[in-house]
């Protein structure tokens, strides 16, 4: 009986893991497309993953590239971020990518952008 019980968790470990790192290559793959039609088709292809884990690991891919000071690729980023989170009613998702749009205005002390962002978060 032990044994079918770890079986179990391993097996269920594993497709989570799997999953996680589909949700990854994703947003990694949305982030190096060329053209927004490009993004468009991934998710389509991808609906199932347009969720919360795919939010948290494009701001992840955003976090990355704007500690390089790759602002325009980032706001790029926050942007479909946003896209993403209002075909999905995902207010939480909404909120964080006009609140990171925000900070990363406020960084390149682009204060009215940042203000606008964060009032609309």
């Amino acid at each position: 009986m032990l044994l079918r019980v770890i079986l179990v968790f391993l097996l269920t470990f594993s497709i989570y893991a799997a999953d996680d790192q589909a949700v990854t290559d994703l947003a990694r793959a949305l982030v190096s497309a060329k053209t927004p039609e490009e993004q468009d088709t991934l998710l389509a292809k991808n609906q199932s993953r347009l969720g919360p884990q795919l939010r948290e690991a494009l701001l992840e891919e955003g976090y990355t590239l704007r500690s390089k000071g790759a602002y325009d690729q980032v706001f790029l980023i926050f942007d479909l971020v946003n896209r993403i989170a209002q075909q999905t009613n995902d207010r939480a998702g909404i909120s964080a990518a006009l609140n990171l749009r925000g900070v990363t205005f406020r960084l390149q002390e682009k204060f009215a952008e940042a203000t606008k962002d964060f009032e609309d978060a």
